[in-house]
């Protein structure tokens, strides 16, 4: 009885220590604050994705802001990714590139990424 309910005890363990979210970038990052607040969220370590998305925001800002992040992202193991731009993923050394139906052709993002992420 005693080992199966340490068996559990380490079931329990080994599931609150799993990483399960899948955490998306807010449309604008406007102030310094979203990189310790983004810090405090990793360090729960409950986050296994983040994907920035800046929809309206030019190509020479996402790369500055995904560069911030790549750095916060790798310190927490969290994989990240960049949405709709495998260059952009390919020059910040991102884990991978999320493509929406009207984005570029998968086949056309893997010769960009080799072996990283598309989703």
């Amino acid at each position: 009885m005693h080992q199966k309910v340490n068996g559990l005890n380490q079931l329990i363990k080994f599931r609150s220590k799993k990483k399960f979210i899948y955490l998306i970038s807010p449309n604008k990052i406007k102030h310094n604050s979203f990189y310790n607040q983004l810090k405090k969220i990793f360090k729960l370590n409950k986050v296994a994705f983040f994907q920035l998305r800046l929809k309206k925001e030019n190509k020479k800002n996402i790369t500055v802001i995904a560069k911030k992040i790549q750095k916060i992202c790798k310190k927490y193991k969290v994989k990240f990714l960049i949405n709709d731009d495998p260059f952009i993923a390919k020059k910040v050394n991102a884990d991978g590139c999320h493509l929406g139906q009207d984005d570029m052709l998968i086949k056309k993002a893997r010769k960009i990424l080799k072996k990283h992420i598309i989703g």
